[in-house]
């Protein structure tokens, strides 16, 4: 009878292509391979919906059988690096809405690594030791559905983006945070984050002032996190239309502000905290927003 168990549970094991291991199963169209010492993707059933790879030991993605139900796909925080990711690597996952390959530390992506993936929506980049590059160059050409971008936690240092990127209209959120940016340009967005960077020579300003031209493109931002970076001023035009006309919650806390120029902010939500704020004036302007609802200015 033991014996007849073992032949059972190691045949639907290696039927599945998975190790003798809980972590690694398939079940209810949900197919997780955690710690299994994979150093290929494994293979998995045709109906897998969501398909875990995390933590094991895979180097080189190459490509996938066919798997037209796939949604999501998880293949981060791999113990080996570098992690490469080759040309069309993700062709047979024309439904796919979400990839993640944050955390592989080192990450290495053909040019064509995307191409293929008409329904991706979510891509997570972040912790992967990308550099300018990854926005310089056309990776994202082939993602018109892609509505958010994480490029968090990486060694991104400017943001001239290649001009196809410019076609990814549907894309609203770029997360940025814990990057070296010190000049940048995008548009189209709905959410920046930009969350610990460097951000304090805009413009070739020792006092990274940001002025209206700063975020010029930008008219679909309703939510912009700028803490913990060195700005020390804010120009007269820099959140006011028509830069920010959607403009809902404004993050500068933990910077060098000393003020917040003569004009009004746009904003429902302000976070002026652990600043340099001194001014009566300043509050003046600050009271004068029409439609604030909430404002932060504690250890100014």
């Amino acid at each position: 009878m033991l014996c007849h168990q073992l032949l059972l549970f190691f045949g639907l094991s290696l039927a599945n292509g998975v190790c003798s291991s809980r972590r690694c199963y398939s079940e209810a169209q949900v197919s997780i391979c955690f710690f299994c010492s994979a150093t290929d993707v494994p293979p998995v059933p045709k109906d897998t919906v969501k398909f875990f790879l995390t933590y094991n030991y895979i180097r080189k993605v190459i490509s996938f059988s066919l798997l037209e139900h796939l949604w999501l796909l998880e293949i981060g925080t791999q113990l080996v690096h570098p992690v490469t990711i080759g040309k069309r690597a993700f062709r047979n996952l024309l439904n796919l809405c979400i990839l993640d390959l944050g955390d592989n530390k080192i990450l290495q992506l053909h040019l064509d690594a995307f191409m293929g993936l008409p329904s991706l929506t979510v891509l997570h980049l972040f912790h992967n030791s990308l550099g300018d590059s990854i926005l310089k160059e056309c990776y994202f050409q082939d993602l018109r559905s892609l509505e958010e971008l994480d490029l968090s936690t990486n060694e991104i240092t400017k943001l001239h983006p290649h001009p196809l990127f410019y076609n990814l209209t549907a894309l609203k959120s770029v997360n940025l945070k814990f990057n070296k940016i010190s000049n940048f340009f995008l548009a189209n967005l709905e959410s920046l984050n930009l969350f610990k960077n460097k951000i304090n020579q805009i413009q070739s300003n020792l006092w990274g002032e940001l002025y209206n031209y700063t975020f010029a493109g930008l008219c679909s931002v309703t939510y912009i996190d700028l803490q913990q970076n060195h700005i020390g001023m804010i120009g007269e035009k820099s959140f006011r239309l028509p830069s920010f006309p959607h403009l809902t919650s404004a993050f500068l806390g933990d910077n060098k502000l000393i003020s917040v120029g003569n004009r009004e902010i746009t904003a429902t939500h302000l976070e002026l905290e652990r600043n340099w704020l001194a001014k009566l004036g300043d509050l003046y302007v600050l009271f004068q927003i029409p439609d604030l609802q909430y404002i932060f200015l504690k250890q100014n």
